[in-house]
């Protein structure tokens, strides 16, 4: 049995202080600090950071909306790809969405 990962309350933002040492470091939705961040391009690394996990859940949603699609369509043969496309295209997105989910 799998437990849902908690995580920070989003939307997660990435943040800088300038002054003696420059640091970035990533805030939650309540402003508490969710991370610090180390060495070379510490801004770009937490705007990614950041990115990645405000748009996992509607992403995650997406694929699965989209897996539940592909499986329950009909394929009409008019397209010789789709018998082969169908299959490793729902294989691929389950995958996907069982990574993003925390499978291994």
């Amino acid at each position: 049995m799998m437990t849902e990962q908690k995580h920070a309350p989003g939307p997660w933002m990435a943040r800088s202080f300038v002054g003696r040492s420059d640091r970035s470091y990533i805030t939650d939705a309540k402003d508490f600090t969710v991370a610090y961040l180390e060495g070379d391009n510490q801004a770009e690394k937490a705007a990614y950071i950041v990115r990645c996990v405000n748009a996992h859940e509607e992403l995650v949603a997406l694929v699965s909306q989209a897996t539940s699609f592909l499986e329950n369509i009909e394929i009409d043969g008019h397209d010789p790809r789709a018998r082969t496309q169908q299959p490793l295209l729902l294989r691929r997105l389950k995958a996907a969405l069982e990574r993003a989910k925390g499978a291994r």
